[in-house]
């Protein structure tokens, strides 16, 4: 029997009789694929119709498979040759290599998507160099033929040219891209921090701290509810990280404490002061 690689629901039938009813097992070069998932055996019409479905053909499914029957009064077998005919198609990059930007710290990663028939063996370079895939360096393959070059921890060394090579008997194909690297962000952290008011009713406040990390988030609050610029309250923000709370003059419902609150993608920082009327 001859299939193609990639057939479907290839059916092999056998018919068989014996009592007391027989245990069947089917093989592939003598080896039990009973709990290979990769087939579907079956048995109908009293234990005397058996069949084993191959659910998608491919090259490691060639070889003489056999269906052996035994009970006590003895074992019989019966056996056929399964030829796959292999496709071939010489390596192509389906998805390229695109130029990344790393974070320094951070964990990065490379991404592009082949094919080819018999699957192609992935290599990796930068800047010309095998990359040995160990330590801060691995790889993933998915079936879809998506190929992942994984990076642990970025150095600014990680910087450079780096290079897909997919290679067959058939041929080779290559994709290559730029990347960069940038430090990563840092935690807002307040090194001017909100200090303590005591003011009589009228007086102007001005509450004022410093925070550095550039934050991409600046939140006030008073006793744990957000407080907006509505005109008698206002806010601002520096570039050199200077912020500050104004109101020009407070009533005793202004009493309270005071809480700002300045976070970006690696954190936050909060500051809080007692103002006090």
């Amino acid at each position: 029997m001859e299939a193609n690689e990639g057939d479907l629901g290839l059916v092999l039938n056998t018919t068989l009789k014996g009592y007391p009813a027989p245990t069947v097992k089917w093989c592939l070069d003598n080896k039990d694929v009973g709990s290979d998932k990769s087939y579907i055996i079956t048995a109908e019409n009293d234990n005397t119709s058996h069949s084993l479905k191959v659910k998608k053909v491919n090259r490691c499914n060639a070889g003489i498979f056999t269906c052996e029957a035994t009970n006590e009064m003895g074992k019989a077998s019966t056996s056929g040759v399964l030829s796959v005919k292999v496709s071939v198609k010489k390596p192509e990059i389906e998805q390229e290599l695109k130029p990344t930007q790393l974070v320094e710290g951070k964990p990065g990663k490379l991404v592009a998507k082949v094919s080819g028939e018999p699957k192609p063996k992935i290599t990796w370079l930068k800047d010309g160099k095998p990359i040995s895939l160990n330590g801060r360096f691995s790889m993933e393959e998915a079936e879809d033929g998506t190929v992942s070059l994984l990076i642990s921890n970025v150095t600014p060394d990680d910087a450079g040219l780096y290079s897909l090579v997919a290679t067959s008997d058939e041929g080779e194909a290559s994709s290559q891209a730029p990347v960069s690297t940038i430090p990563a962000g840092k935690k807002p952290e307040f090194i001017k921090e909100l200090e303590k008011v005591d003011l009589t009713e009228g007086q102007p406040l001005r509450l004022g701290a410093k925070v550095t990390g550039k934050p991409t988030s600046i939140k006030w609050q008073k006793d744990g509810e957000d407080v907006s610029d509505d005109g008698r309250i206002r806010l601002t923000e520096s570039p050199d990280g200077t912020i500050s709370l104004t109101i020009d003059q407070v009533k005793q419902t202004d009493a309270g404490k005071y809480t700002v609150i300045a976070s970006n993608a690696e954190g936050k920082a909060r500051s809080a002061a007692l103002v006090e009327v």
